[in-house]
């Protein structure tokens, strides 16, 4: 957590440097053949090849800041994708804005790049924040990036492979099912079409590939960076909060957090703070600072001994939740707060 709160408060901005390694080899035109690329068809279910392990980097229409975000992509065609914005984060914003202008939103799809560019890709900032300036103070020194070849956006230039290319306007067509990281393979999709102009890569390119579903690397990338901007948060307000950690078990609707109590009802404060501050959140446990949370066997040995239903828990009904909860209603879930 202290590590990447530094990084937050002391971004380093990327450098545009003339070329890379990801431009050794370049193809465009009738040479564009995403088919030839190693993308894996990872569960039965699933509705084809899909690309999970694809850092989007697009533009914001109006301020030109750029955007680091994961969306699933259907392999469809040599030069064409299904894509699903699912987290409506900042990407989706971005593409409903070109869409009023009346344009196609330009994204280049980055296949390995360093680690810290893949940790900062998964970070939930303010849309003015460039995650390249997060992935800068990481690693200590400004992001090497070049300009694409064929879209005005900008990609590490020591990246292994780079797919340049538009999500168009106000154009639909179906996506899914794809094992999603809830454990269950779903047709949820905002049905959106990728269509490529280019392929860049290294003259002996690695392809990276993330076990999606639930698997423990897919559900730590989505971890790391929420983890430490909600308990950044949530100390603003209640200081005595000692932990806090999202368990693999919960596939990122469950919270454990530990406090060093000073009054009552301080640690259902922070419960309702919690499920405020992040959506998807559905069971929160609070815990006395005696407890590591990130054990999990000793959060359940708290609850076994400390716990009393009748008097320990409280239930909010009919919060607006994230839409690949399986058992969601209309978008909507109950949170559980335990004290």
């Amino acid at each position: 957590n202290e590590t990447w709160l530094r990084a937050e408060a002391n971004p380093i901005p990327p450098t545009i440097v003339a070329g890379g390694a990801v431009q050794e080899t370049v193809f465009t035109g009738p040479d564009v053949d995403v088919g030839l690329l190693p993308i894996s068809r990872h569960f039965e279910q699933d509705a084809g090849r899909y690309i999970g392990s694809g850092i989007l980097v697009c533009k914001d229409p109006d301020t030109g800041v750029r955007n680091l975000s994961y969306q699933r992509l259907q392999m469809k065609a040599p030069n064409r994708f299904g894509a699903s914005l699912h987290s409506r984060g900042h990407i989706w914003d971005h593409l409903l804005r070109s869409e009023a202008q009346g344009k196609n939103l330009e994204v280049a799809v980055v296949l390995g790049a360093h680690p810290a560019v893949h940790l900062a890709a998964g970070a939930k900032v303010a849309m003015e924040v460039d995650e390249f300036d997060i992935a800068g103070a990481l690693i200590g020194q400004p992001v090497e990036l070049v300009k694409c070849k064929t879209i005005d956006v900008e990609v590490p230039a020591n990246a292994e492979i780079v797919i340049e290319g538009e999500i168009l306007a106000n154009t639909h067509e179906e996506e899914g099912p794809f094992g999603e990281y809830t454990g269950y393979s779903t047709y949820r999709s905002t049905r959106n079409v990728f269509v490529v102009k280019a392929i860049t890569r290294r003259a002996s390119p690695i392809f990276l590939d993330i076990i999606p579903g639930y698997s423990n690397e897919h559900l730590l990338l989505g971890r790391v960076a929420k983890e430490a901007h909600v308990f950044e948060r949530l100390k603003e307000v209640v200081p005595t909060l000692t932990a806090l950690n999202y368990p693999k078990s919960g596939t990122h609707f469950h919270a454990y957090m530990s406090f060093k109590k000073t009054a009552e009802g301080q640690a259902r404060h922070a419960l309702l703070l919690l499920f405020g501050l992040d959506a998807y959140i559905k069971l929160a446990v609070a815990v006395d600072d005696d407890i590591d949370v990130f054990n999990e066997e000793e959060v359940l040995w708290a609850l076994a001994t400390r716990f009393q239903a009748d008097t320990d828990m409280f239930v909010v009904p009919k919060v607006f939740c994230n839409r690949l909860d399986p058992s969601a209603v209309d978008g909507m879930a109950a949170k559980l707060g335990l004290d």
